[in-house]
């Protein structure tokens, strides 16, 4: 959760032009937009697969980029208020490379922290040899 909001407040202020990056002013905020909604999926279902996350994800970045080619009175009314900007504006097809690349950074962050607490918590049991479920049930039967 922490994760998600450094990362929100990152891409809000990447957009202004105090955070602008001069090579890559507006594509490092999609970058962060498509991990966002990864790790909003892997949030909202914890138990979900890894590629499923990432797609779901990239099916929703997706969907909202290609929403910006509808400009229906109702919906830009929506686009002008302040959350707007969660819709955006304007569609461009490099966008979808920005979402695609957010998301394998979120896979790939997501599963060397998985790795990195599995191995830990892997050294920190190994002293209990009841800690696992199997070694106990094989501890019990002889």
């Amino acid at each position: 959760m922490v994760t998600l909001i450094i990362i929100v407040v990152i891409g809000v202020v990447s957009r202004t032009r105090f955070g602008q990056l001069p090579w890559m002013a507006k594509e490092f905020g999609d970058v962060l937009w498509g991990d966002d909604v990864y790790l909003l999926i892997l949030l909202v279902k914890p138990r979900i697969r890894v590629m499923s996350a990432a797609a779901i994800a990239l099916a929703i970045c997706f969907a909202i980029e290609f929403f910006k080619l509808v400009h229906a009175p109702w919906i830009d009314s929506l686009r002008a208020r302040p959350m707007g900007y969660l819709l955006g504006h304007t569609f461009y097809w490099h966008d979808f490379l920005c979402y695609i690349i957010g998301v394998l950074l979120g896979v790939c962050c997501y599963g060397i922290l998985n790795l990195h607490f599995k191995s830990t918590s892997a050294s920190c049991n190994s002293g209990n040899r009841n800690s696992n479920p199997i070694s106990r049930s094989r501890v019990e039967t002889t």
